[in-house]
């Protein structure tokens, strides 16, 4: 039986989970508490269901996620469009000669592009940085009242906003072209892809909070596995990365000579493969998960709008 067509009951005589906790409700009264969390047993009597929600609101949600796909499809397209350009234009290297000191170490100065082409590169950042920005605050949009918001949304607007700011930011300054501005273009990458590894995951919580509200469990699913699997991939890349550390470490501690060092890094970077890898596809299915996501708010914004006309 569906709870909203029980509202005026004393007593609840159908399985109704706690929003809180989860307990079963069967067998409580509606003017009660629930006996595992103490929350109030009229909370799990309203409707939270997304169709149920203001369908303003929802309204952005489905604009939000339409944005967020659009920057997706924008950012490989202009992957693609940038690939051969960067190639076409990329100056010859030139071999030292064997008699010739090394170069410095740690020299940051960027490949000396045409002037165009880097503010082209930073006009398309600037762009897709945008498109980010607005359907993440459309996405993340606050319902008004809700039933137990999750901590999740805000944390993915503020990272994700801050990240694609950053990241428009560090476009905008690497037009100068000089060395001091190349240090805090790249400063300002750092701070970007620390944001993003905090909001990307958070905004699959939150997708897997409003897939519960459709409700599509399948999605729901999908949108943990995903999470996870980011979470395991990135752990897997991290370690990688921290075995070679230690391993480059230790072998100029030990004077190891070049053969060998170059053969323990080789075989040390086979440990990154499985994370680039797992990360590749997990990457894919996101964006997948996005596609669904768009297609599932304009389902349900719909069908709200329908049942506040039918009312």
């Amino acid at each position: 039986m569906n709870p909203a067509d029980h509202s005026n009951i004393q007593t609840i005589d159908f399985d109704l989970p706690c929003r809180s906790c989860r307990y079963n409700l069967r067998g409580q009264r509606t003017d009660g508490n629930c006996p595992e969390c103490g929350a109030p047993v009229a909370d799990a009597m309203i409707s939270n269901r997304l169709c149920d929600a203001d369908p303003a609101w929802l309204d952005a949600l489905r604009r939000g996620a339409f944005w967020i796909v659009v920057g997706i499809f924008t950012t490989l397209g202009i992957g693609f469009f940038n690939m051969p350009l960067s190639l076409f234009f990329m100056p010859p290297t030139t071999m030292a000669s064997p008699n010739q000191p090394p170069a410095p170490s740690f020299n940051f100065t960027p490949p000396p592009y045409p002037y165009w082409l880097t503010a082209l590169f930073s006009a398309e950042g600037i762009a897709v940085g945008i498109i980010f920005i607005v359907g993440t605050l459309k996405l993340t949009s606050p319902e008004q009242n809700p039933l137990n918001p999750p901590t999740a949304r805000a944390t993915t607007r503020w990272n994700i906003v801050v990240a694609y700011s950053a990241g428009i930011l560090a476009s905008l300054i690497a037009l100068l072209a000089n060395q001091p501005a190349l240090y805090a273009s790249m400063a300002l990458q750092l701070l970007s892809a620390l944001c993003l590894s905090v909001g990307v995951p958070a905004s699959l919580l939150y997708l897997r909070y409003l897939a519960r509200r459709i409700p599509d469990p399948g999605l729901a699913k999908q949108t943990t596995i995903v999470f996870w699997g980011n979470i395991i991939a990135g752990g897997v890349l991290i370690a990688g990365l921290l075995v070679i550390l230690v391993i480059t470490l230790m072998a100029v501690n030990n004077n190891t000579s070049a053969q060998p060092l170059a053969m323990i890094l080789g075989l040390s970077s086979l440990l990154l493969c499985p994370g680039f890898l797992a990360i590749a596809v997990f990457a894919i299915w996101w964006v997948v998960v996005m596609c669904l996501f768009a297609g599932a708010l304009k389902r349900v914004y719909r069908d709200a709008l329908d049942r506040r006309q039918a009312a």
